[in-house]
């Protein structure tokens, strides 16, 4: 009898261990997810100590489970469970680490792809170790009443002539029975109270699948009382609560372990009926209890809710292929979709597809002037609407930002390009509405054909980026074809620029040349002139602008032109020191608008001893100071502060031209040479001309007119009543030493006066 209490006394007490050790694992993954859900860094470093405390706890308990007796199998399962420890505490740690560094996207990662599972393992062996547990329990409750079989017929064997020793013994056999009764009652309500306190669902079945324990999360996964599932069968339970094919596999799993078909432990999921979409999602791990009387005594199941986790799993398998704003695919699935279109066409040299590459002309202009959220918006109306003209074969990818990208499967090039030209009508007759304002931004597609000896999918992807730059280069909203011949040798044409453009900027090879600006309406009020960059190679001779300019927009040297442009002409007017009135214009590039560094130089250039910022006058084309409106602003406000003077260059080649002059405080407006070069001979554009200069003077801004190169021009310039004039008519560019020395000569000449 003692050997018995002293048996349920260790039952008890390992059962209780591996429950403390089961409850400080799950308390460990419960603390992982709850820092990935925690933003504040004191919330997640509390939580991160925490996680350390329930290592402790659960090694504490396994200290002392190991100093308790043990048999073979016992000694194997908390070996097995120990080298899963080992494996799942690293990881678990590895992924508090990332959270920690603010890396939550790799730890939730780690912790869906790696953690959960490897704790799950750890489970799986705590789960067969409390089932052992169980089965002990079982196996002594059945030894006792073989024990008082036994007793009973040693009494009944004596008969009459031990009557009385046999009463006394009966008496004594029934009350030490009902002790052992007692004492396993107790241990089946410490079970019971176990089970109810375990955060899985727990049920036991008997040898034929009815179920004989179940606790309340159990009870609640498959949706019935505690009460109302004793007896019944789970496959009968999970059809009264909807399930899929998972449900009948776990019936099908259950009923093999109970047959002896499966060895070991089995696991699954299945999905149920619950609240939100898709119901919910519950992982079942099903052993079999030890043999009793030839057969198993019935299987213990543990059911975990994993809903969150699928959906989490879910949501990070959909992030990594889609793009979030637009549901499109994204840049990593996109390159996946074009490697293995273009193992297709290796595999298959008749099968034709091709690769579209979209950019949006002018996009900058939405976020600049109506905020990111209308950019947001406008890229998914455009993201719909290229899926709505492609085929259903065909993938659409955003690449980012305002760049997308169309792979056509199975289509030849007329296909291809009518497929093409469908989707750059599509997206300019797209009419964006925000507010007040409305937006039609156009497209400049490249294609290329995806053929067997194109290279890799980076460089399909290059040369449909070549083909959309030479359409953007071509003036914007058109398709343009690759070719190999010509697009490859103006990107190399111009990648041999960029290097001679490094190195004239660092052997100082830039010079300065100046045209006058001219007034029309009067005497002149001080000198006005437009300095204008010049480059030489190393033999000296002069390299025209439009040379080497687009190369530098084209790979983002622009910035460190006007750089050295306005730090040149600075350093000249501060040694000349010339007249007040005298004011000298500096053209200025989209990219040096978007350089954030840009106008702190300028600002630390003007602060030099001896500078006058009233002697400085910005130009910044329509175009750039549209597509960096917000930039555009900043600088122009900052400046005009400090005395210096802005024009708005090329104007009327914008759209909304004249809506623009509300937004952007100017001294000059300088009219785009297209709408001058003509204007003696047409009427349209001396109209346009004429408007331009109205506003002009009703907004009090001087206008200027570019290209003035004949009489006739001169002329009906000055008969509209322009301001001031440029052009060759006046004189062609000379150097800015000249400049100078002319000023100087004619400062001599008033001072012998």
């Amino acid at each position: 009898m003692e050997r018995l209490e002293s048996a349920a006394h260790v039952q008890e007490r390992k059962t209780a261990l591996i429950h403390r050790m089961r409850k400080a694992a799950r308390e460990r993954t419960v603390t992982l997810q709850k820092m990935l859900l925690l933003s504040d860094p004191f919330d997640r470093d509390a939580e991160g100590m925490r996680l350390n405390d329930l290592a402790g706890d659960f090694v504490a308990a396994r200290e002392e489970y190991l100093g308790m007796p043990m048999d073979r199998s016992e000694e194997a399962l908390l070996a097995r469970q120990g080298r899963l420890s080992g494996i799942a505490v690293p990881i678990q740690r590895q992924v508090a680490d990332l959270i920690l560094s603010g890396q939550d996207a790799a730890a939730r990662q780690l912790l869906v792809e790696q953690a959960i599972p490897a704790q799950d393992r750890v489970f799986a062996v705590l789960n067969r170790m409390a089932a052992l547990q169980h089965e002990r329990t079982a196996q002594a409750l059945a030894e006792a009443r073989e024990d008082y079989r036994l007793a009973r017929n040693r009494l009944l064997q004596l008969g009459a002539l031990v009557a009385v020793i046999c009463i006394l013994i009966a008496v004594y056999v029934t009350r030490r029975g009902g002790y052992i009764e007692a004492r396993l009652a107790a241990e089946r309500r410490r079970a019971r109270q176990t089970l109810d306190c375990i955060g899985e669902g727990v049920v036991a079945t008997t040898w034929d699948g009815r179920i004989e324990q179940i606790n309340p999360i159990a009870a609640s996964l498959l949706g019935c009382s505690t009460e109302s599932a004793l007896g019944r069968q789970i496959g009968a339970l999970l059809k009264r609560r909807g399930m899929d094919a998972g449900g009948e596999n776990l019936v099908r799993d259950l009923n093999q372990v109970l047959a002896g078909v499966a060895p070991g432990p089995v696991r699954g999921s299945t999905r149920v009926a619950g609240p939100g979409r898709g119901g919910r999602v519950i992982e079942y791990n099903i052993a079999a209890i030890g043999p009793a009387q030839g057969r198993l005594a019935g299987a213990i199941l543990v059911l975990r809710d994993v809903t969150e986790q699928t959906r989490m799993a879910e949501k990070l398998a959909w992030q990594a292929r889609y793009d979030a704003l637009t549901g499109l695919y994204n840049r990593v699935e996109f390159d996946n979709r074009l490697e293995a279109a273009l193992a297709e066409v290796r595999r298959y040299p008749q099968t034709r597809a091709w690769l579209c590459y979209i950019d949006l002309d002018q996009f900058k202009v939405v976020n600049d002037t109506s905020g990111h959220a209308a950019g947001d918006e406008y890229l998914k109306q455009v993201g719909n609407l290229l899926r709505a003209q492609v085929r259903e074969t065909d993938l659409v990818a955003r690449l980012g930002g305002d760049e997308f990208a169309i792979l056509l499967s199975h289509c030849d090039a007329r296909e291809a390009r009518n497929l093409a030209e469908r989707a750059r009508d599509a997206i300019l007759g797209l009419r964006f509405a925000w507010g007040s304002r409305s937006y039609s931004c156009g497209a400049s597609i490249g294609m290329v054909p995806v053929r067997a000896d194109a290279g890799s999918a980076q460089d399909l992807l290059s040369a449909a980026d070549t083909a959309c730059y030479v359409a953007k280069d071509a003036g914007r909203n058109r398709v343009h074809v690759y070719r190999d011949d010509e697009d490859a040798g103006d990107r190399h044409r111009e990648m041999q620029w960029v290097h001679r453009i490094h190195s004239a900027l660092e052997e100082d090879r830039f010079t300065l040349a100046f045209q006058p600006i001219v007034p029309l309406q009067g005497e002149a009020d001080g000198q006005h002139l437009e300095v204008l960059v010049r480059m030489h190679d190393r033999s000296g001779r002069q390299i025209p602008p439009m040379a080497f300019i687009p190369a530098a927009e084209r790979y983002h040297l622009m910035s460190r032109v006007d750089r050295w442009v306005v730090g040149a002409v600075l350093e000249s007017l501060r040694r000349r020191n010339p007249a007040p009135k005298t004011l000298v214009a500096v053209n200025i590039s989209a990219q040096s608008l978007s350089d954030e560094g840009f106008l702190d130089y300028i600002l630390s250039c003007l602060s030099q001893p001896g500078m006058d910022p009233r002697w400085l006058c910005l130009e910044v084309t329509e175009t750039a100071a549209i597509a960096n409106l917000s930039r555009a602003r900043t600088l122009m406000g900052r400046l005009r502060e400090l005395g210096c003077s802005l024009a708005l260059d090329d104007f009327g080649t914008g759209l909304s031209s004249f809506g623009y002059l509300r937004d952007l405080a100017v001294d000059y407006v300088k009219i785009d040479g297209a709408f001058v070069r003509d204007l003696h001979a047409n009427p349209l554009h001396l109209e346009l001309v004429r408007a331009i200069h109205r506003i002009g003077r009703v907004a009090g801004i001087r206008t200027v007119a570019e290209c003035i190169d004949n009489a006739e021009t001169m002329a009906a310039v000055r008969d509209v009543g322009i301001d001031y004039g440029q052009g060759f008519w006046f004189a062609r560019p000379r150097p800015l030493e000249e400049f100078w020395r002319d000023a100087e000569r004619a400062s001599a000449r008033s001072d012998h006066l």
